[in-house]
């Protein structure tokens, strides 16, 4: 085939924003496709796998090399109600554990209608791709946190967790 018989690929890199969006943000069935075995290979959603995805948030991105730089931001919904925000962070890693709890909040924010009552809040889950290491105190790859009790160390809600994959982790 001679889609393999060039190194054009090998020039696009998964960590680029532009390259993360055309393969999981575009909104058609391909790249709809393609979040979904993503969001169930991060979640671990073997038993309870995610089938289907709406995207929130189908924003256009520049397709010429210098346009002007966006964050990386894939919102969607599952068909169970489950907010996720899917992150690819290249660079600039000072506050973004901040970064991605304001994330997180402002989701969660959103995860209720007005009126609703609170046992309807759906849940947020931010996954943040990480192109170095920001937890260098921990050698996983994947960490997840979440809202725990300090000591007990028994969970207040599960309405929200936030995940890191810090790629800066695998060898190269």
């Amino acid at each position: 085939m001679k889609l393999f018989e060039n190194n054009y690929r090998s020039r696009f890199k998964l960590t680029s924003d532009q390259v993360f969006y055309w393969v999981y943000g575009m909104d058609t069935e391909e790249s709809k496709r393609a979040l979904i075995a993503l969001l169930n290979v991060v979640l671990d959603r073997k038993d309870d796998p995610i089938i289907e995805v709406r995207l929130l948030n189908p924003v256009q991105k520049g397709f010429v090399i210098g346009d002007k730089p966006t964050v990386m931001d894939i919102k969607c919904e599952t068909s169970s109600g489950e907010l996720i925000d899917v992150e690819m962070q290249n660079g600039r890693l000072p506050f973004y554990p901040e970064r991605s709890l304001f994330y997180g909040g402002k989701m969660v924010n959103s995860a209720l209608e007005e009126g609703e009552d609170y046992d309807k809040m759906k849940k947020s889950i931010v996954i943040s791709f990480i192109d170095g290491v920001i937890f260098p105190q921990v050698q996983c790859l994947h960490t997840e946190f979440l809202m725990q009790e300090k000591q007990a160390h028994f969970t207040l809600t599960d309405k929200l967790s936030i995940h890191f994959l810090e790629l800066g982790k695998i060898d190269g």
